[in-house]
């Protein structure tokens, strides 16, 4: 049995972005990975799911997560809890979704990855450690000014070469060690639980020590790269982090109330094509500089780089809703 696993808290954007990814899930999917997958929803309004995905129902399953479980827990590491909390209960290959995600196309080849390859899948890769200096430190990102009082104080330390300690363990970050977006993070069933406890205790120190917001994603990275094979998900799943208004989209293509507006959009845009429709909404509606620090959190042979790139040298045009 498969898992997808996904956590939606506090926020009715947050739950509606589940919902469209669960809905792309079951739009994608062949019938055998679909039988063959349950799907795990971690979220403090389990009746907002029901209501909304009664067609799915024997295929979602809820646990609730109440006030008391997260408000001493910071958001930014909730992740991590809810891997160690499945790797508890299920020895079964899983994937661990951000809200803001969807899937292109049937993730059959992600399970067979981390099934049979004994590999780890995570979102993409964005960048080496000294690339990511590169970045923090020469101001390459428009909103450098931010994140100037975490980042870069971060980032001056490695470069240094401090010597980081978390509760157990002491770590000298390697500058050619591949970051990578935690968008999706897939583990099989011999991961052990052990490493994600490292990875907390790693996290958590970054945390405290810098306030930086994407820790949890660091030590996933680091730590997980240090022992297994990473692969990418980018051609299965595709997320939009980058671009909120895009669930907005996708809202209106899985359901007719009108929710979030006219369908006008994507009334006649194939299912294939809706990744094009919301690049190119974001486009439109982004200034350009923030459009350039997107790209350079991904890589060249990416569907957000390649496609965005497309857009900014005008090599062609993306026309919403035709065939």
């Amino acid at each position: 049995m498969y898992h997808l696993l996904y956590l939606a808290i506090m926020q009715e954007r947050y739950y509606d972005e589940v919902i469209c990814s669960i809905q792309s899930f079951f739009k994608v999917a062949s019938k055998e990975i679909i039988s063959n997958t349950k799907i795990l929803v971690h979220t403090d309004n389990r009746d907002y799911f029901v209501n909304r995905l009664k067609l799915t129902s024997t295929n979602v399953l809820y646990k609730t997560i109440e006030a008391m479980d997260f408000e001493n827990y910071d958001i930014y590491l909730l992740k991590i809890k809810i891997i160690k909390s499945f790797k508890k209960c299920h020895n079964e290959p899983c994937l661990l979704l951000d809200s803001d995600t969807f899937f292109l196309t049937c993730p059959k080849v992600l399970f067979h990855s981390i099934e049979k390859k004994n590999a780890v899948v995570m979102c993409l890769r964005e960048n080496t450690i000294e690339e990511k200096i590169g970045y923090i430190l020469q101001e390459k990102f428009s909103d450098i000014s931010q994140t100037e009082n975490n980042h870069k104080a971060f980032y001056s330390d490695i470069k240094a070469g401090k010597t980081f300690q978390s509760r157990t363990n002491q770590y000298v970050f390697d500058k050619d060690a591949v970051l990578w977006n935690s968008g999706v993070i897939g583990l099989g069933a011999n991961i052990p639980t052990a490493i994600f406890v490292e990875i907390e205790e790693l996290a958590s120190m970054l945390y405290n020590t810098y306030h930086y917001r994407v820790s949890e994603q660091f030590a996933l990275s680091y730590l997980l790269g240090r022992k297994y094979k990473i692969l990418s998900a980018d051609s299965i799943v595709f997320h939009y982090w980058f671009s909120k208004n895009a669930m907005q989209i996708l809202w209106n293509y899985f359901y007719e109330d009108k929710k979030y507006g006219e369908q006008d959009l994507i009334v006649n845009t194939p299912y294939d094509q809706l990744y094009l429709v919301l690049l190119t909404q974001f486009y439109k509606q982004t200034d350009r500089s923030i459009v350039n620090d997107i790209l350079l959190d991904h890589p060249k042979d990416s569907l957000v780089y390649k496609s965005l790139n497309r857009l900014l040298q005008e090599v062609c045009t993306l026309y919403v809703g035709e065939e």
